[in-house]
């Protein structure tokens, strides 16, 4: 209401009247919002297409990344869960070991 209200003759386009600015202000939002919704769509399109194949080679890097860990290091666990153990048994083993090699309190008899 406030454009219609305020819009004046445009000039080159004098047979829209007063409503030369108001047409002139429709026609722009008419080609300008779908004419940046088409090419928002297309943007979008785009992206996501280039997130599928981000998502797609960053999978098979991983995938790959898993293959070679498990094919090279597979038995890394084990390998770890072994010598912890180990040590603990060596740790155990010295404690031993040193509480034996004390002396042992000699009870005194009385006499």
């Amino acid at each position: 209401e406030n454009l219609i209200g305020s819009s004046v003759e445009v000039k080159g386009l004098e047979f829209l009247g007063g409503y030369g600015t108001a047409v002139l202000a429709f026609l722009a939002v008419a080609i300008y919002v779908p004419l940046n919704t088409w090419l928002a769509v297309k943007l979008g399109r785009l992206l996501e297409r280039l997130n599928v194949r981000m998502q797609q080679a960053e999978g098979s890097y991983r995938s790959e990344l898993i293959t070679f860990l498990r094919q090279n290091y597979g038995y890394l666990p084990h390998a770890v869960a072994v010598t912890v153990i180990a040590l603990a048994l060596i740790a155990f083993a010295i404690r031993y070991l040193v509480a034996e090699d004390k002396p042992q309190a000699v009870e005194q008899q009385k006499f």
